[in-house]
């Protein structure tokens, strides 16, 4: 808008590839793991619970979501 820029942020898609999917579940585990740092908008849509980290609930409630055990993140 204007001169303006947004970012949105898909809950669930940790690589910004509009997708939830594998490819987050793994880049989570990476972070987790201390492989590769997560943060801006990338760690806020990796933090699907709300808890202000990614971590393994993150990770289990996106597979969940693939899975279609859950409709909504």
């Amino acid at each position: 808008v204007g001169e303006d820029s947004y970012k949105l942020v898909v809950k669930g898609d940790s690589n910004a590839d509009g997708k939830a999917d594998i490819m987050d579940i793994l880049q989570i585990n990476r972070h987790r793991l201390n492989k590769i740092r997560l943060t801006d908008c990338y760690l806020k849509a990796a933090d699907v619970n709300g808890d202000n980290k990614a971590d393994i609930m993150d990770i289990l409630r996106i597979n969940r979501y693939r899975l279609g055990k859950i409709s909504e993140l």
